[in-house]
């Protein structure tokens, strides 16, 4: 992630979640309220929306990720 100067070029979230771990668990609760938190939306509508975005972001690891959780939960998605 080069966009943070105080990490290697190559740094992966492990990295970034380490180096700032106060904001990181923020975003980690965020996360979790949102996927897993009440909604009118179903566990594998939520993962397919997750899917989609990280997909327009072009971030692989996530997509291929939310899109197996989604196609777990029957979303019919596959990569």
């Amino acid at each position: 992630m080069p966009f943070f100067k105080s990490l290697a070029a190559d740094a992966g979230r492990g990295e970034v979640f380490t180096a700032y771990p106060t904001f990181t668990g923020f975003w980690s609760q965020l996360s979790q309220e949102m996927m897993n938190g009440p909604s009118p939306l179903t566990a594998a509508e939520r993962e397919l929306i997750a899917a989609y975005v990280v997909g327009l972001a072009r971030c692989k690891f996530a997509f291929v990720a939310h899109s197996a959780v989604a196609y777990a939960w029957g979303g019919g998605v596959k990569d």
